[in-house]
């Protein structure tokens, strides 16, 4: 019997997110553009949708740093180099919350 590659696969909450929050940052930025939106109100709906990303990008570091294994883009790294990425997406998502400590003052 010949099997046959699913049409589908299952995705993990985290890639999927960040999926989503990509589609909306793009329509986000759609809207600005053809619609009367304010800048005031352009960088309030970043500055959500950067705790979004920083949110993800924070925990996705501290799994990364925990069990040393990061995928992504597709692929699976294991070891020093997962640490690593770790600790770069852990950094990175930390400066995206200072941001939007940073926004919610305007």
């Amino acid at each position: 019997m010949v099997r046959r590659p699913r049409h589908y696969q299952l995705r993990n909450v985290i890639d999927m997110a960040g999926s989503i929050y990509g589609i909306v940052t793009m329509l986000l930025v759609l809207s600005f553009v053809l619609s009367d939106m304010g800048p005031r109100t352009f960088a309030k709906a970043v500055t959500i949708l950067m705790f979004v990303i920083g949110s993800l990008l924070m925990v996705d570091g501290t799994l990364n740093l925990g069990t040393a294994i990061d995928r992504t883009w597709l692929t699976t790294r294991h070891g020093h180099v997962a640490r690593m990425l770790g600790l770069g997406k852990t950094v990175a998502g930390a400066m995206a919350i200072g941001l939007v400590f940073l926004g919610l003052r305007l």
